[in-house]
């Protein structure tokens, strides 16, 4: 059965209500007259009489379709009214506009923005605005009377049936979760030193809702060696509504108690009578909200100080938040089970176990329905169930295509929509609208953020900055299950994704609010729908002028491969005059309609990606535009009057570089948080000093310091200023044999100086000999990148104590890394050191770098000295080039975490250790990649290779003299052996015929050639 499409328009209420305060129209009433001060205030008073009774009406549209109806027509009302008020905003911030601008510049900028705007009579203007006004109460007048029709009351949050769990579990049900009940039975019965200091330890066990927690949490509890480990054991349901009484009772009873109390004061001390002295495990299952969690967390813990130590407790809950917050140790984040179990758990509720040789037509098809659980065994046993009176393959097929995902009658979603139902309204709203991007989407943070900024989901809250709410909002979620980390990362950017089944509640939960078009999608697109994804619909599908008659539409994502004619989405964006965001980018465009100047509401406007070469000058009248989105290098140049988007807050490049654009004047957009690169030069409006009274945020890329005079124009940047500045990239662009500016370099630099608060600098090019002394300064800098700075003789490190990642590339002089007695600091994670042949050795006390886990040397320098030995914590080691290499060290075997080691290019290399007679040279069997490439003259691989247990891949390439393999072969474990251009081991190798074929037949994948 499919689910009612339901409305929400709570969310859409809220924002209204804040706008109605905003200061600017608090101005309106008192300059404008006309009558708009009397016909706000009445609109405020009514708005804020039926959000009281909105919560309710959400509630029993199900049951109702005369309150479906009613929250129809009450959404579209207030979005009415929001694009009203945007348009008095809007009207506000032009004529602001006109006041600013220079009068000799006016006339042209005037005839730029009004040929945009319905206001070029300004009397007209207003009382256009006063009548509007008017209409929206009116509007909202009938629909507060018709109130008296639908029985709908004033709600504080009313709570659903409170959630009960026990500690009693059927073992021969549980699937799976050996290996996470082993790790959390391992925390409970050991011991550690850490422990000595604490109580008791309270263990997390975290995530989304379905997944198993309550279940693992039994498993364990109920384990016989539990039992035996503790003299007492006790659980509670805390569920969202957290009662201090009932959690106390609820323990003391789990513990063998009868408890009537009635006061939380004489049931703690019951509760501690039966603690005390006792080495106790206490289960609190499904803690919700930290904020309440947090406020009674020390009273429910007080009867708790009495036990025995080692005592333990463990938690779980969906929020991570929480879980940071108590816990005294890492928590065990749960996953989704793994295909082959969840498998195993479908056939047993579909056919009872016995899906063998019964039913084989199913299997496929089950297999793919169980695919679609994505790991979460409440979906597979709920499907499974559905699945146990149906044997036919059509049955089966119409489950897997049906919408029974989305049905309240399934306990699928309304497990999951428990965690939904109380996030504030604004996440509410900002989780929805995830519903219009397609499922396994990977989408970053600071995107998705700026798309609610310019959806007006996000309010303002004093002075912080739209961004920080919006990024809180989303690490919420993050830490609620609501979003997952994906498995994929791109430059360097972290992605992320939804369950597929929280997409499907995002679904749910949006109903006709979003719509996706895609290719095959038969269902026509919704009226009601504000956020449209029109993506990869191929030419003779539906066609974009369709898109005329949603003229409500305020989310317009166009992911179209073919081409598009420029005239059918002119027509369109004619008609759609609420956007408010446009992205564009991937489709197969190369003209922006000049039309575009119509979008008064727009603020997010993404071209990356298209072939759009110039951006019309009408961009310029958009006003209210926060990103402007760019990249892939197709675009030559930007409208002349981009300064004029005073409102811009982002600029976002998407794999492109400005080296051919300049924005004249760009230091006007004060407004401007993201820049990512700027390319200064000597012409005016194009200096440095244009970046003076900019608030970049993140990440800052400079080049064209080469035109930079000198330390004073150099100061101008206001590097120093910028808090926010988390990565800065200063690079001098001039021909590899030139010096010139040497002397410039030394002041430029010093003028540069950045705020402390700088994560990641890189130094690229410049041309004096050392640096400036407010590099030690820098003292949350964790990334430091010296590249091609031919002149630069010492790199001063020893101050930068939160270092830890160094790559200095490329640069002959360098004869010091600087680093004092104590050297390195021990922060560091990486260390690459590539093209500096006068740097006279790597620095001493490497065993001291405690943290180091990559090294990377690819020079000539002494790699080890004698005095020197690596840290047990290296994971990877690449060395590349190094002519005086001559042997491994001692001590490798006892590297216990490397697993990757790449020698490469290292000419005096005979072999990788030299006669070993007492052992005291080998590699370390944590080995999983070993990479021999180039070694001209290395004769043997190290003996005891069959030692190796955790090796997977090894390469041996362009290592002629090479003639055979260890006498012991090869370990059992590898899977993967490369043998190129070695050709006396080439030989040997030879399938079936060569000598060492037979220590290398049972490896799966070979390629010898």
């Amino acid at each position: 059965m499919a689910e009612i499409a339901k409305v929400f328009v709570s969310p859409v209420l809220d924002a209204l209500s804040g706008n109605l305060k905003e200061s600017a129209l608090q101005e309106i009433k008192s300059i404008w007259g006309f009558g708009v001060e009397e016909e706000l205030e009445k609109l405020e008073s009514t708005v804020t009489f039926i959000q009281d009774v909105v919560e309710d009406a959400e509630e029993k549209q199900v049951s109702s379709k005369a309150v479906r109806k009613w929250l129809g027509k009450l959404k579209n009302i207030a979005y009415d009214a929001d694009d009203l008020f945007d348009d008095v905003a809007t009207e506000a911030r032009r004529s602001s506009l006109m006041c600013e601008i220079q009068p000799s510049k006016r006339q042209k900028v005037v005839h730029s923005i009004s040929s945009f705007s319905s206001s070029n009579n300004p009397l007209l203007y207003k009382r256009g605005i006063a009548r509007k006004m008017r209409e929206i109460r009116e509007r909202f007048d009938v629909v507060a009377n018709e109130l008296r029709y639908l029985n709908l009351h004033k709600t504080d949050g009313g709570r659903p049936l409170q959630r009960e769990t026990s500690s009693f579990i059927d073992e021969s049900h549980v699937i799976g979760r050996q290996v996470d009940k082993d790790k959390i039975i391992q925390l409970l019965v050991s011991s550690s030193s850490s422990d000595d200091d604490k109580l008791y330890t309270v263990i997390p066990i975290v995530g989304m809702g379905g997944l198993g927690k309550t279940t693992l949490a039994q498993f364990v509890y109920n384990d016989q060696r539990v039992k035996t480990h503790f003299g007492l054991r006790a659980w509670a349901c805390v569920s969202d509504d957290f009662n201090l009484l009932q959690i106390t009772k609820a323990l003391i009873e789990s513990a063998g108690s009868k408890c009537d109390l009635s006061y939380l004061d004489a049931a703690q001390r019951h509760l501690e009578e039966k603690l005390n002295g006792q080495k106790f495990l206490v289960v609190l299952d499904d803690v919700w909200g930290e904020n309440q969690f947090h406020t009674h967390w020390d009273c429910l813990l007080a009867p708790f100080g009495v036990g025995a130590k080692g005592s333990k407790i463990i938690m779980t809950t969906r929020d991570e938040r929480v879980a940071r917050t108590m816990a005294t140790i890492p928590s065990h984040d749960l996953q989704g089970l793994p295909d082959d179990d969840c498998w195993e758990l479908f056939t047993r509720r579909a056919f009872a176990g016995r899906i063998s040789n019964a039913h084989p037509e199913l299997e496929e098809i089950g297999r793919q329905i169980v695919k679609k659980c994505n790991g979460l065994p409440l979906a597979v046993k709920t499907l499974g169930g559905n699945m146990s009176s149906k044997r036919n393959v059509s049955e089966w097929e119409s489950i897997l295509t049906s919408e029974i995902w989305k049905d309240d009658k399934s306990d699928i979603l309304p497990a999951l929509r428990l965690s939904y139902r109380y996030l504030p309204t604004n996440r509410k709203q900002c989780f929805a609208y995830s519903a219009a991007f397609p499922k396994d989407h990977e989408f970053e943070k600071d995107v998705l953020v700026r798309q609610w900024m310019a959806a007006g989901f996000i309010q303002p809250k004093g002075s912080t900055l739209l961004e920080d709410i919006g990024a809180e909002i989303f690490d919420d979620l993050l830490l609620k299950s609501f979003f997952q980390y994906s498995h994929h990362y791109h430059r360097e950017t972290s992605l992320y994704v939804m369950h597929d089944l929280m997409h499907d509640l995002a679904e749910s939960i949006s109903g006709d609010e979003c719509f996706r078009m895609e290719h095959g999608t038969s269902r026509t697109i919704p009226e009601m729908a504000h956020h449209l994804s029109w993506i990869d619909i191929k030419e003779g599908s539906m066609s974009l002028e369709a898109l005329k008659k949603f003229k409500r539409l305020r989310t317009l994502r166009l992911k179209a491969p073919s081409s598009i004619d420029n005239q059918i989405l002119n027509d369109a964006l004619m008609e759609l005059r609420c956007l408010r965001v446009l992205d564009l980018s991937g489709s197969a465009i190369n003209k922006l309609p000049d039309l575009i100047g119509h979008l008064k509401h727009l603020r997010y406007l993404n071209v990356s990606g298209t072939e759009i070469r110039w951006l019309p000058e009408s961009v310029t009248s958009l006003c209210n535009l926060q990103t402007l989105g760019l990249g892939f290098g197709s675009l030559e140049g930007l409208a002349k009057g981009i300064t004029n988007l005073v409102n811009l807050r982002h600029i976002a490049l998407v794999y492109g570089r400005w080296d051919s654009i300049s924005v004249p004047g760009i230091g006007k957009l004060t407004s401007l948080q993201t820049l990512e690169q700027f390319k200064g030069c000597k012409e005016s409006g194009c200096q440095i000093g244009e970046l003076k009274n900019m608030n970049i945020k993140g990440r800052l890329q400079i080049t064209g310091l080469e035109d930079v005079q000198n330390i004073e124009e150099a100061k101008e940047a206001n590097l120093k200023d910028k808090k926010y500045l988390n990565e800065l990239s200063l690079e001098w662009v001039r021909d590899d044999s030139s010096q010139d500016g040497r002397v410039n370099d030394d002041g430029v630099l010093k003028g540069l100086q950045p705020h402390a608060n700088l994560k990641n600098l890189g130094i690229i090019s410049y041309g004096g000999v050392s640096f400036p002394s407010w590099m030690s300064h820098l003292s949350n800098l964790t990334h430091l990148t010296v590249q091609d700075c031919r002149n630069c003789e010492q790199v001063s490190l020893q101050d930068l104590t939160s270092l830890q990642d160094l790559g200095i590339s490329n640069c002959p002089r360098l004869k010091s890394l600087g680093y004092g007695e104590g050297g390195l600091p021990t922060t560091l994670k990486s260390l690459q050191i590539d093209g500096c042949p006068n740097l006279e050795s790597t620095p001493t006390r490497l065993e001291n770098l405690t943290s180091l886990v990559e090294l990377s040397i690819a020079t000539q320098l002494p790699l080890f000295s004698k005095e020197s030995a690596l840290p047990m914590t290296i994971q990877d080691i690449t060395i590349v080039s190094c002519d005086n290499l001559k042997s491994l060290p001692k001590g490798m075997q006892s590297l216990t975490s490397l697993s990757y080691l790449v020698i490469n290019s290292c000419p005096q290399l005979f072999s990788l250790f030299p006669d070993d007679k007492n052992n005291e040279y080998g590699l370390p069997t944590s080995l999983v990649r070993l990479f021999v490439l180039n070694c001209k003259n290395l004769k043997s691989l190290p003996n005891r290779m069959q030692n190796l247990t955790s090796l997977k891949s090894l390469a041996i390439s362009y290592c002629p003299e090479i003639s055979s393999l260890p006498e012991g072969g090869l370990p059992t474990t590898l899977e993967y052996l490369f043998i190129i251009e070695c050709p006396k081991l080439t030989e040997r190798c030879q399938k079936n015929s060569g000598q060492d074929w037979p220590k290398i037949l049972h490896i799966p994948n070979i390629d010898c050639r």
